[in-house]
């Protein structure tokens, strides 16, 4: 994890190339606090550049940002390569060097090489790159845009890439500013009288009219001059969302009383009922031998989709708790305290990632599983029930069960209103910027003090705990590949099965936009890295090549239709049924939050960005 700041001022500018306010400085120093350049000593070509590192990963030194070359190239990087193409990269390796040495020689060979290296990335990342021997600066994000990079242009017409707002400057009348689109690749002259930047679609996004639908590049390009090029030899690619799906005959199976799998998980609820009238799922339990008989006891068959599933998604977890070095965020040499925390709400989508987690962290070390509720001042003891709570205990119990040997550290976070207050109106709203709804405001509070990590061990109620763990593991990305959402349902009933299609392809293209930009900079603000092992490429590129009706059925009821492939795999695991037909409830009423904007509509402006209310959060 590491901090982005850099400027640069068209070549007839009189001015400076601005450097990072104070506050700005600081916010990029909380996201890398292992190392920091000053920008006084980063006036290269022409640019500011300062960085701030998080030592997350390889045993070697930590690489120091900004990486110039030998031939004055300069790189940013914010981010994590587990793989290029196929090709693992070594646990051992500096990512920060790798990619440096492959750019530089990307640069010399083609004029699209910097495009075809980031293109074969697999992983989370925001870059800034500067290559000299052609005068062109570019910079991304991943396609999920999963590292927060924002742009700014100033009153006086310098250009700001940074990994947050930088608030100080974007005061000004004539600023404008929004995050980087993170679905494809921009790239611009430096020695040109104005700021002119391509923009070329990332080759698994690429489609005639996947960069329309992009609000975030309709505002880039209506403050800047933008041309949109597509470095593909191909304009019809395969879509990292394709509507292709595979053979439902492929998938078919035996089970006990010989139903057809395929047969029966795209039937709708009315269809099910009729024909297998014996079936009729009037309670949980009915619910729960429906999925057994859906997947086959092991010693006939396994579903073969629920395992490659599973392959998919345990070689994610793999990745994402391999690549962390061996020392916690206090101690300066290997040890044995917690690496990995996961946000925990006890809910399907956190007690899979904790599970699977389990087999990858080393058993020595605990896993810590972090769980925040919000109650008013007066009323402490509300959080201890908030509905999240009482969830996450029940599957803090499951994992001691399932996983006796390992130390799994519950930190109970509880959290008064007062300090919510406190906190979104003199810090959170720097960092939530530029989203700035209720619902933005809501569970990037949620989230902030989640990843805090700072509460009470719940085997001893009193002793204060805060996590020393550098990576946080989050279940973000399931609803939206598995049709976890309520508006899922809504569009099936209105549009039919490919309206659904439509809806679970633009969740996953949008949900940079919505959620993962915010979601960094709130959660790195306490110098920790989030990695999302169901938005892993390879796991996101096999499940949108699925039928909808093998991620869920959604004329099922809630606490089965939805996420269904994840509940069978689930089941296949060994989980009851009170862990495999939990429903879906959202974090901001799940923690609470919401009690505090419980007068406000979710896109209205959210809290953190006006005067905070004296209302009393009694709830």
């Amino acid at each position: 994890m590491c901090g982005i700041f850099f400027s640069v001022a068209v070549v007839d500018s009189p001015e400076k190339p601005v450097e990072p306010p104070e506050t700005t400085a600081r916010l990029l120093q909380r996201r890398g606090p292992d190392f920091q350049s000053s920008p006084s000593d980063s006036i290269l070509h022409g640019f500011c550049v300062s960085s701030s590192v998080l030592h997350v990963r390889a045993e070697t030194a930590l690489a120091k940002q900004p990486v110039v070359s030998e031939k004055g190239d300069i790189l940013c990087w914010n981010g994590e390569i587990f793989q290029t193409g196929s090709t693992d990269l070594d646990v051992s390796d500096s990512d920060t060097v790798f990619l440096s040495d492959r750019l530089c020689a990307a640069a010399a060979e083609e004029k699209s090489g910097i495009y075809r290296v980031l293109s074969e990335v697999k992983g989370p990342f925001a870059l800034v790159y500067y290559d000299r021997a052609n005068d062109t600066l570019f910079f991304a994000r991943d396609r999920f845009g999963r590292r927060s990079l924002i742009w700014m242009r100033t009153e006086t017409n310098q250009f700001v890439l940074c990994s947050v707002l930088p608030t100080e400057l974007s005061q000004a009348a004539e600023v404008s500013y929004g995050e980087v689109c993170p679905h494809g690749l921009f790239s611009m002259k430096i020695q040109k009288s104005s700021l002119s930047f391509t923009f070329s679609p990332w080759m698994m996004t690429a489609s005639s009219e996947s960069h329309d639908l992009s609000s975030e590049l309709k505002h880039f390009a209506a403050h800047n001059d933008l041309h949109i090029f597509s470095l593909t030899e191909k304009r019809e690619v395969q879509s990292y969302f394709s509507t292709e799906t595979v053979k439902v005959a492929e998938l078919t199976i035996t089970v006990p009383d010989a139903i057809n799998l395929a047969e029966i998980v795209m039937m709708t609820w009315v269809e099910i009922t009729e024909k297998y009238p014996e079936r009729r799922l009037t309670d949980c339990s009915s619910k729960f031998e429906w999925l057994q008989e859906i997947i086959g006891p092991p010693a006939i068959s396994v579903l073969p989709v629920v395992q490659n599933f599973e392959d998919h998604l345990r070689k994610s977890v793999e990745r994402r708790c391999r690549y962390v070095i061996s020392k916690c965020k206090n101690c300066g040499s290997t040890c044995a305290h917690s690496k990995i925390a996961v946000l925990f709400s006890g809910g399907i989508d956190s007690l899979c990632v904790a599970y699977l987690a389990h087999s990858y962290v080393f058993e020595s070390e605990p896993i810590d599983l972090l769980n925040v509720g919000f109650h008013a001042d007066s009323q402490p003891e509300k959080a201890a029930i908030a509905p999240d709570r009482l969830t996450a205990i029940a599957g803090l119990e499951v994992l001691r069960s399932c996983c006796p040997t390992r130390q799994w550290n519950f930190v109970e976070i509880d959290v008064p209103k007062s300090e919510v207050d406190q906190v979104r109106s003199t810090h959170l709203w720097k960092l939530l910027t530029p989203q700035t709804t209720v619902l933005d405001c809501s569970i990037g509070t949620a989230l902030w003090f989640a990843a805090r990590g700072e509460g009470k061990l719940k085997t001893t109620k009193t002793e204060y705990y805060v996590s020393p763990a550098r990576v946080v593991l989050s279940g973000l990305g399931a609803d939206e590949l598995l049709g976890g959402y309520s508006r899922h349902r809504t569009r099936l009933q209105r549009d039919g099965k490919a309206g659904l299609l439509e809806e679970l392809n633009m969740d996953i293209r949008r949900i940079g936009v919505r959620n993962c930009g915010r979601d960094d900079r709130v959660i790195s603000d306490h110098g920790r890295e989030a990695r999302y092992p169901f938005l892993d490429e390879n796991l996101a590129d096999f499940l949108c090549s699925l039928p909808a009706a093998l991620r869920c059925n959604l004329t099922l009821p809630r606490g089965l239709g939805d996420k269904l492939l994840l509940r069978l795999l689930m089941l296949k695991l060994g989980f009851g049924p009170d862990v495999v037909m939990l429903e879906k409830r959202a974090m901001q009423f799940g923690t609470r939050i919401a009690k505090i904007d419980q007068t406000k509509k979710g896109t209205d402006l959210g809290a953190c960005f006006v005067s905070s209310s004296d209302t009393d959060f009694l709830v």
